[in-house]
């Protein structure tokens, strides 16, 4: 059977591996504090600056510096959760147009061709976030911080990134009318 019949009647997606995407699912919803909480930091500190440079003349050499370390935090630590969410950004012009079949067959292309990409993605950062650790190489900066903690998080993000596209691509099970949603994303 493809599909399990809840209460009120709807079908729900039968997948493999339940444990491992509920297990994907629990630690992005960790995740996702962190991220509000660097979103709230890079607020207030960029408040301060504006504030100190406004009011007092004395513009911060630091925060320019540690908001854009935060950055790269912030476009590697919610990415898992967006990707589960299947909330990135698509142009579905000409996938709306397919049928069920193809639309799936898309979508697993992506996933394929997004855990092509961020393999190497995270090789080639590892690589170079080793390298910075090796040499104890600094950012070049009125703080001059050690560049390995800001270059580490993109290995280890597309690490997970790359777990989660295996996630995708393992856990679907059942009929293409199932795995497609009716406004054309995926259910895992």
């Amino acid at each position: 059977m493809a599909s399990s019949e809840h209460t009120d009647g709807s079908q729900q997606p039968v997948m493999r591996f339940p444990a491992l995407v509920r297990f994907a699912n629990l630690i992005n919803g960790f995740l996702m504090w962190p991220s509000m909480l660097l979103v709230a930091m890079m607020l207030v500190t960029v408040v301060y600056d504006v504030m100190s440079r406004t009011f007092f003349n004395k513009p911060s050499l630091w925060i320019g510096d540690i908001n854009e370390y935060m950055v790269v935090y912030m476009a590697f630590v919610p990415a898992g959760l967006i990707l589960m969410m299947d909330g990135h950004v698509k142009i579905t012009l000409v996938t709306e147009r397919l049928g069920l079949r193809s639309r799936r067959a898309s979508q697993t292309l992506v996933n394929l061709l997004g855990l092509f990409y961020t393999t190497i993605l995270m090789w080639q950062s590892w690589l170079m976030a080793w390298d910075t650790y090796t040499t104890k190489a600094f950012f070049n900066t009125p703080i001059g911080l050690p560049q390995f903690p800001v270059k580490v998080i993109i290995p280890i993000g597309a690490g997970w990134l790359v777990f989660l596209f295996l996630v995708k691509l393992l856990s679907y099970r059942g009929k293409d009318d199932q795995f497609i949603k009716p406004g054309g994303g995926q259910h895992v």
